[in-house]
């Protein structure tokens, strides 16, 4: 099976207000071993290297629009997904790290870490973050990662009040780590992102975008693919840019980045009926969509698709590809994943997924969420999977998000969604 990595290449291309990270397609093999059903569809993440301590150390992670931790491979972690990884966090070589002294595990559908925390500066491109506070995992198992990256810079999932994926009764203490007196203090928020969204540099928008446009029926190209911080990229989409606000109320712990979704249909082959402020979170971190069970079983009944199950230790919560949303200590429990699969011929004829957002339809090709089975190349293996907790939120990962530039807008609390230029599969309506 071969996996696309787009390698976010953080040289940058220096335009008024924005700052542009192209990306460069690679095809790699996948690493030995991957060939659980879970990871058969799973390909194409987006990953880049990010700059960690002084002198800088070069990471590639994944960057994940649903997590707001930042983690990086220890030079202590010595698993085999860390013995793996390209490259680790070498603490004793920065000049800025601090140890806190405190340590966290969490844990993922595919996986688990366990951690300590620090603060050092962490650049992407040259957007650089005095004291971050990040995760240094020293014990990594599971399938987040590969020889390509191990790691997480997290975009998302951070809280108004600057705190993170930290339960209340788990906060981080600051105040007794005796800083260094050329360091600056700590900063107000736990989020690298909610960090560079809160800088003033340049006067630029709190605004970031990733452009991943693929291409083809059922087995994607990638091609014109970058990461955007500090504005709207308006030379790269066609049309207008639709608006979503985020939730104002009944968001779970963190609303960032979510919206609601209104109803999901099928041409008129199924109508799902969704709960009442259903939200869907616009996830990077995955290629999945997720989906609340009975919905997703609804759905692939009505075409014709049949499951099938696999089970892994993981955690509660997440995504299948690269550990996505995590949750923290405990033990591991068995999460099972139901693959669905159909004829890649019905497939072709299916009608495109329409999801109704707020005040616009957004709609995606038949081949946006089905692969073909490497197993049985006639047959094709549906990207939309039942949600491993029991909650009424959509997931939307790169099965969806890549069909469009996606914008994600802190200062005006909203995300966006566009078409592509010279990219029409893909469509948005507005409605009246």
């Amino acid at each position: 099976m071969q996996s696309f990595i787009l390698l976010l290449c953080l040289s940058t291309l220096a335009s008024a207000q924005l700052v542009r990270i192209p990306l460069e397609r690679r095809q790699v093999a996948s690493p030995t071993g991957m060939t659980s059903q879970s990871m058969i569809a799973d390909g194409g993440l987006l990953v880049g290297d990010i700059k960690v301590g002084n002198p800088p150390q070069s990471l590639p992670v994944v960057f994940d629009t649903s997590f707001s931790l930042t983690w990086v491979p220890a030079s202590k972690c010595h698993t085999t997904e860390c013995r793996t990884a390209p490259r680790r966090y070498k603490p004793l070589k920065s000049k800025t790290a601090e140890n806190l002294h405190q340590k966290r595990s969490v844990k993922f559908d595919e996986g688990c870490i366990d951690a300590c925390l620090y603060t050092d500066s962490i650049t992407v491109a040259d957007q650089t973050i005095s004291n971050q506070l990040f995760a240094s995992a020293y014990h990594v198992t599971g399938k987040l990662g590969d020889n390509q990256y191990l790691g997480m810079l997290g975009l998302g999932g951070f809280q108004e009040n600057g705190t993170t994926w930290l339960e209340s009764d788990e906060k981080v203490d600051l105040s007794h780590r005796g800083l260094r007196r050329r360091q600056a203090p700590p900063p107000n928020s736990n989020s690298y992102a909610q960090n560079f969204f809160g800088m003033s540099q340049n006067g630029s928008p709190a605004v970031m975008g990733m452009s991943t446009q693929v291409s083809g029926p059922i087995n994607k190209r990638w091609f014109g693919s970058q990461f955007i911080l500090g504005g709207v990229d308006h030379d790269i989409y066609q049309g207008s840019v639709a608006y979503f606000p985020l939730p104002d109320c009944d968001y779970g712990e963190t609303k960032y980045w979510k919206t609601i979704v209104k109803g999901i249909r099928l041409g008129d082959q199924v109508e799902l009926k969704l709960a009442h402020k259903s939200l869907a979170q616009l996830n990077s971190g995955t290629m999945i969509i997720s989906a609340p069970k009975r919905q997703s079983q609804v759905l692939h009944a009505a075409i014709g698709a049949t499951a099938s199950s696999s089970s892994s230790a993981g955690g509660v919560s997440g995504n299948v590809t690269s550990g996505g949303t995590g949750s923290l200590g405990g033990d591991q429990v068995q999460v099972t994943t139901t693959i669905y699969r159909l004829e890649c011929a019905k497939a072709q004829q299916l009608p495109p997924l329409d999801f109704y957002l707020d005040g616009y339809k957004v709609s995606i090709p038949y081949y946006a969420w089905f692969r073909t089975d490497d197993a049985n190349p006639q047959m094709c293996i549906s990207l939309i999977r039942d949600s491993p907790s029991e909650h009424k939120s959509w997931t939307l990962g790169g099965a969806f998000l890549n069909q469009f530039y996606h914008i994600y807008d802190f200062e005006k609390s909203r995300v966006g969604l566009a078409m592509h230029r010279g990219y029409n599969n893909a469509t948005i309506v507005a409605l009246d």
